[in-house]
């Protein structure tokens, strides 16, 4: 019996996760969902209560895999800057985005889920989360190097929330668009050279 409910627990996954992506979240109901799963809505309810259920079934893992990767990378940026290691930073900025699209790629369907189809869902608000971290750590950062005696240039939340929203939208761009991830391997090494100058400029003042 445990076999047969966890294939069909699984199967209800699948087809969620199908329905999802093709049509998004608001406009998925459960009798397509039951449906898609070849099972009655009666059987449904024995392994979700919801549709949301079943997002956040999809979803949730990944972003706190991602959360978990996101606050390594970070951890390490205030590691370089302990051992006043400014240029390093520039560095580690390639290696990061390069780890986070290899993480982004192994889990792209559920990514896709989150960037396009999230609607209607707690998680709709994914990019806008990952930007205010962004900011709240940059911030953070700024402060350290203020201690320090290092020149930072004066920047408001919203203005610096504005130039990081742009920086990682262009980087999830390459999922909407279904490139593979050698192009966004490629894109993204332009895209970082392009937004390092700019950084530069308000972290150091250059």
């Amino acid at each position: 019996m445990r076999e047969v409910f966890d294939r069909t627990h699984k199967k209800i996954l699948e087809s969620g996760k199908k329905l999802f992506l093709e049509r998004g979240y608001e406009r998925t109901n459960l009798r397509e969902l039951s449906r898609a799963a070849g099972v009655t809505t009666g059987s449904f309810y024995k392994h979700f209560k919801s549709k949301e259920e079943i997002f956040s079934a999809l979803v949730q893992p990944v972003m706190e895999g991602f959360n978990q990767l996101y606050n390594e990378e970070t951890d390490m940026y205030f590691e370089e800057m302990d051992k006043d290691q400014l240029s390093k930073m520039w560095e580690l900025s390639y290696d990061s985005v390069a780890q986070f699209l290899d993480f982004i790629y192994t889990y792209f369907d559920e990514f896709k889920l989150l960037l396009q189809s999230s609607d209607g869902t707690p998680y709709s608000d994914f990019l806008d989360q990952l930007v205010k971290n962004e900011v709240n750590t940059s911030f953070k950062l700024m402060d350290v190097m203020k201690k320090k005696g290092l020149k930072v240039k004066e920047i408001k939340p919203d203005e610096f929330h504005m130039l990081v929203h742009s920086y990682y939208s262009c980087i999830l761009e390459c999922v909407l668009h279904d490139m593979s991830l050698e192009e966004a391997k490629l894109y993204s090494h332009t895209i970082v050279d392009f937004f390092a100058a700019g950084w530069k400029t308000i972290f150091q003042g250059i």
